[in-house]
């Protein structure tokens, strides 16, 4: 048991001062003490005020360093080219995606293919996207003679990624295909799209 002396009265508890000079909030049911008077009470379950505070500041820096880390992490890894696309038209081009199916990298295969991407942005932005931004570039140069042999092959390179190759490539045909229906229906049959994994 410990013991002080009362220094306040609250409703369902007492300040006391103890012999060290500290001062202490014991729950009393009873209010039958005054101030000035010495009282004996069990040894009051000490709240850590500062203690839990820098508990909780540090356990919240923790998480806040792991989530940091962590989206960093994913944000490089995200960007790593794990899968490339190629379409043949004569220009011949290589896109390089990352796991979200963004566009990474973007090579002409070819001197055509080279005159093909310029000015195409790329980087960061969704492959269906950079498809059809290519699809119309060569609509001024190959697509705009009414037929066409169009490849499309892809590889998957990276080993940390669900992504399939056959998908892929099937992905990007449809694409083209749609492309080709829409801006030459009269000679669509005449556009011939092949796609396969490599």
């Amino acid at each position: 048991m410990n013991r002080g002396i009362v220094v306040e009265i609250k409703q369902g508890s007492v300040i006391v001062m103890t012999p060290e000079g500290t001062f202490l909030e014991v729950q009393r049911k009873i209010n039958d003490c005054h101030i000035g008077e010495e009282i004996w009470f069990a040894s009051p379950r000490r709240r850590l005020a500062g203690s839990s505070i820098a508990m909780f500041s540090s356990m919240a820096a923790v998480i806040a360093f792991v989530i940091v880390f962590v989206s960093i992490f994913s944000w490089v890894g995200a960007k790593e080219v794990v899968a490339y696309v190629s379409i043949d038209i004569n220009p011949s081009i290589e896109i390089g995606i990352d796991n979200g199916h963004k566009v990474r990298s973007l090579v002409g295969l070819n001197q055509d293919g080279k005159l093909l991407i310029k000015g195409v942005q790329f980087s960061g932005r969704p492959l269906t996207d950079v498809t059809e931004d290519l699809l119309r570039q060569a609509e001024n140069q190959v697509l705009s003679r009414g037929a066409a042999d169009i490849i499309v092959a892809s590889t998957v390179v990276g080993s940390n990624t669900k992504l399939k190759d056959d998908i892929l490539s099937l992905e990007v045909k449809e694409l083209i295909t749609e492309h080709v229906r829409k801006m030459h229906p009269d000679q669509a049959d005449q556009y011939v799209v092949a796609a396969f994994s490599a």
